[in-house]
């Protein structure tokens, strides 16, 4: 875990950490920032050591230094016989006491700080040095240089998009980035708009793009001349312009719907989309989904194929080996075509969207986690949320006010007697067992954090 240290505390944030002296460290959070403060240790002036018998009563040596110690009633004969931070002493093994911190003020009468030249987070003067490599002394604490973290030994610079990483676990700056392929790259759905890694905005046929994840219509790409040179979206090889879409050229296409999936579970359909005789439906890799009653239903498309061997949907298969197809088969634009009843066949066909890009009305949409900012229903659909207006102009992924969200998606929660839980005002109370606890005659269930019939 990276530390990050502010480089940008005002006085009263300097005033507060003046104030503490408890543990060789402590976190907390200034500005928004998490700081680890590790402090200094509390000495007798002339207290020096080399070995044990230089400290008297009850003092170990510590790092040449003479230390308060408490004994822990174990006998001993080396220091190993105690155990990690421990001393062997007078054939009992001595636990340094904690005796931090940051001024000579806080140390007991006759004794003084320790502060030499600071490592991270340590004491040090305006004008003194940091031992920390690409780190500089700001509000007497040593701290990593702009644009760089604490790795526990030492600062590494942030790395910028499109620069190496990877070395020495160097992070990536931008947020929504990540080291891929030894490059810092925009993380998937994400695209690169000057320094920064924006949400991709789907774009129809024939708008400017940067990249194939802007294009909004199944089976479309970004053409452009150059890698770097602004294109348009069009459609891909082996299939036109129709209606502001792009359908297949040769029309072997006939849709079928595979499985429907509801609250997670998954429900095989028996009546394939009604597929000729001799082909069967097979998954097309991408999800759609369908408005029942009210409320949407996720379906796993397919296409209907021949019943001798599989079919790509559009274009022709990948060159990729069967065995090796799920490894192979590249996942961003492509999926591995199989059915049960052909035992080792696979075939590398193009799907309709990029990722998990959700395939809607011919369009393919990125799907938004619950709290972020939407258009429209059909980008909030995979999680069961619904895009609802939270203030004048601003609509959000939100759950129903019968649900609430759990691990990323919207649930519809049971109590364990599947009693119904709390309700007020329409909506589902949630509780916390350790600060908000539920009232008489209900307890706070920790998995869902509702409140439930006793």
């Amino acid at each position: 875990m990276l530390t990050v240290f502010d480089h940008s505390l005002d006085q009263s944030s300097s005033a507060l950490l003046s104030m503490l002296c408890e543990l060789y460290f402590k976190a907390y959070l200034v500005s928004g920032i998490s700081l680890i403060i590790i402090f200094d240790k509390c000495i007798s002036a002339s207290n020096t050591c080399v070995q044990q018998k230089d400290c008297e009563g009850r003092k170990v040596c510590v790092n040449n230094i003479c230390v308060r110690a408490k004994a822990l009633g174990k006998k001993c004969f080396v220091d190993n016989d105690c155990g990690y931070n421990r001393i062997c002493k007078y054939k009992l093994c001595w636990q340094p006491e904690d005796s931090s911190c940051y001024r000579d003020g806080d140390c007991p009468k006759g004794d003084t700080s320790t502060s030499k030249i600071g490592t991270i987070g340590q004491r040090c003067a305006n004008e003194g040095r940091c031992y920390t490599p690409n780190a500089f002394c700001l509000y007497n604490y040593c701290q990593c240089k702009p644009n760089s973290v604490y790795d526990g030994v030492k600062c590494i610079q942030l790395v910028e998009l499109g620069e190496p990483c990877g070395e020495e676990n160097a992070p990536c700056r931008a947020q929504n980035s990540k080291c891929i392929d030894g490059t810092c790259q925009c993380i998937e759905n994400y695209i690169l708009e000057g320094r920064e890694c924006k949400r991709v905005k789907k774009l129809d046929l024939g708008q400017f793009c940067m990249s194939d994840e802007q294009c909004a219509p199944s089976y479309s790409i970004c053409e452009r001349s150059a890698p770097n040179e602004q294109g348009r979206c069009a459609c891909r090889q082996q299939t036109s312009k129709q209606d502001n879409v792009c359908r297949p050229l040769d029309g072997k296409v006939k849709k079928c719907v595979v499985r429907q999936i509801k609250n997670e579970v998954s429900y095989p359909v028996t009546d394939k989309g009604g597929c000729p005789e001799n082909y069967y439906c097979v998954s097309m890799g991408s999800f759609t989904a369908k408005e029942l009653k009210g409320s949407y239903i996720i379906e796993e498309i397919g296409i209907c194929c021949p019943a001798i061997t599989p079919t790509c949907p559009v274009g022709e298969p990948e060159p990729v080996p069967a065995n090796y197809c799920e490894s192979e088969c590249p996942k961003k634009t492509h999926f591995c075509l199989k059915d049960e009843n052909m035992v080792g066949v696979a075939t590398c066909c193009l799907k309709p969207c990029l990722w998990n890009n959700v395939y809607i009305n011919k369009s393919c949409t990125v799907p938004l986690r619950i709290g972020e900012a939407c258009e429209k229903q059909s980008e909030c659909v995979l999680n069961n949320a619904n895009c609802e207006e939270v203030e004048k102009g601003v609509h959000v992924c939100v759950c129903s006010k019968r649900e609430i969200e759990f691990k990323g998606k919207c649930i519809e929660p049971k109590c364990p007697s599947q009693r119904q839980p709390l309700m007020s005002n329409s909506r589902i109370v949630r509780c916390n067992p350790y600060t908000a606890p539920c009232k008489s005659n209900y307890r706070c269930d920790e998995k869902y954090g509702i409140c439930c019939p006793r």
